[in-house]
């Protein structure tokens, strides 16, 4: 609760029940973007540094830009039906100095009709 207090975020989010062994946290502030009933649940591992960004603003940029360390085949916000596949672009931070290392799953929903590409591998 702390790190979100300090960043003016403590309204942004609220503990539900744990999920698959990941604490799971509610988005509570208006979205952006109101999702309709055929948009499907994907999943997008991330770094920390983009989470103060994300919870402020309630959105996803695209990555689009190598120089500023983004990565990516073609432009766009990368996400996966498969947990396991954002899992692994969820870089772990030891972020309070404590030993343990956390990562960061956002758990979307999205518009398959927008969808840029499908992967014939991976996830």
């Amino acid at each position: 609760r702390e790190w979100l207090e300090v960043r003016g975020l403590d309204d942004a989010l609220e503990r539900a029940e744990d999920e698959h062994g990941w604490m799971v946290f509610r988005y509570m502030r208006k979205p952006v973007v109101s999702p309709e009933q055929s948009w499907e649940v994907a999943f997008h591992g991330t770094w920390w540094y983009s989470v103060w960004s994300v919870l402020e603003s309630g959105v996803l940029l695209e990555s689009h830009d190598w120089g500023k360390g983004h990565d990516f085949w073609e432009p766009g916000v990368y996400c996966s039906p498969n947990r396991s596949t954002a899992r692994w672009y969820a870089r772990p931070h030891n972020l309070f100095a404590d030993g343990v290392y956390h990562r960061i799953i956002f758990e979307l929903r999205v518009d398959p009709e927008r969808r840029k590409r499908h992967r014939q591998r991976g996830g």
